[in-house]
Order: structure tokens, then C-alpha cells, then sequence
């Protein structure tokens, strides 16, 4: 929020054993997945406005731009405009994409344009190759009967790297 992107931070257990389900997904997709920028679409369960699917870019490692994080954080950016805080509901990510590494920036500006870079990439992404995976049912927990479709990505955009191959899913509340 202090740079002007707005995020829902996960809260991962790390010192815990005695974990939900939700906790050891969280945890588990942090301790198997590089840090670095990803691309998904999420929900929030408790519908703040609508019941609507967005697009996210999600940043998950150690934010080196700044030098007083001490643990992993996970950090979502819905790229929506909300019309208020959505503090303690539940949201639903489908992780689809690793974008690029976690880069550690000069100055905040540089921070700020390769986030708004980021999140106009995963828009742009999560409008083509990957659109169809905004109909999974996991992301539509109050209709259990829409469709979960396989689709066929093609990964035809030029530029940053992509691995589609290890789509995650992750619940947590915000």
C-alpha cells in the first residue's frame, strides 16, 4: 500500500506443526516454489462488492529492496480497484504462471515502475494464453457446479520466462 499497490499478504507458518489445511498450503507452495513474480487469478470468498474472478500478480521471497524483511512473505495484487479494505476475508488464488526472479531495485521509483509492469504483464497474460483457467471451480466456492476445464496453453508471448507446469492453489485469509 506505501507504494501504491495495494496487496492481501499471506500469512505463512512457518514455526508451526500443528497446521490446517489452508496453512500447510500456503507453506508448502512457499517452501517449493522460487521467489520471484507470479501471475493467478483469485477470490474472495466473502463477496466485497460482487463475486468476481481477478487478476493477480503475486510477489512471494524476501523483497531485498528492503532490508527489514525477515521471513518470506507472499504478497497478491488484485488487479482491481475496490471500493474498500477487504482485511480478514478469505481469498482463493490459482497460481498459474512464474513470471521472473525477485530482483533486488536501485531506488523506489525503479521498484514502482517493475511493479506496474508486472501487474500490466499479468493482466495482459491472464486475458489470452491463460484465460481459461478463470472458469476453475476452485475459484467459484459459491457455485460448485461451474466447470473446471484443462485447457491447452500456448506460451506464444515473446519476452519474460513462463512455467506454466506447476499451477498451485492457495487459500488464505487476507
Amino acid at each position: 500500500r506505501e507504494l501504491g499497490f495495494p496487496t492481501a499478504n499471506l500469512a505463512i507458518a512457518w514455526d508451526s506443526e500443528d497446521l490446517s489445511e489452508e496453512q500447510r498450503a500456503v507453506r508448502s507452495f512457499a517452501e517449493t516454489h522460487s521467489t520471484g513474480i507470479y501471475c493467478a487469478f483469485g477470490c474472495l470468498e466473502e463477496a466485497v462488492g460482487e463475486r468476481k474472478v481477478y487478476k493477480v500478480a503475486m510477489s512471494m521471497g524476501w523483497n531485498p529492496t528492503f532490508t527489514d524483511v525477515k521471513a518470506k512473505t507472499i504478497e497478491p495484487w488484485l488487479l482491481h480497484t475496490f471500493d474498500r479494505d477487504f482485511y480478514g476475508c478469505h481469498l482463493r488464488l490459482l497460481v498459474l504462471a512464474y513470471v521472473r526472479p525477485e530482483l533486488k531495485f536501485e531506488s523506489l521509483e525503479q521498484l514502482k515502475k517493475e511493479i506496474a509492469a508486472d501487474g500490466e504483464f499479468c493482466a495482459a497474460a491472464l486475458e489470452s494464453e491463460l484465460k481459461s483457467f478463470e472458469d476453475d471451480s476452485f475459484l467459484r466456492p459459491w457455485d460448485v457446479s461451474g466447470p473446471s476445464p484443462v485447457p491447452s496453453s500456448s506460451p506464444a508471448r515473446q519476452g519474460r520466462p513462463r512455467d506454466y507446469s506447476h499451477p498451485g492453489k492457495i487459500e488464505s485469509p487476507t
